[in-house]
């Protein structure tokens, strides 16, 4: 039982690591959306003000 103890964990890291990984581009997947909704609305901001 010993002996099996470091397979048993290297499969649990090996199926728990995947999933960190997508939840980690998941966030930077919506940090993306999210700034890139800053800038859209910053541009229509200066838009407006300045009369283009």
């Amino acid at each position: 039982m010993v002996y099996e103890a470091p397979e048993v964990i290297g499969k649990q890291l090996n199926r728990r690591t995947p999933h960190r990984i997508d939840q980690r581009v998941k966030l930077d997947v919506l940090l993306g959306q999210v700034l890139a909704d800053c800038v859209e609305d910053a541009r229509v901001q200066t838009q407006s003000e300045g009369g283009e």
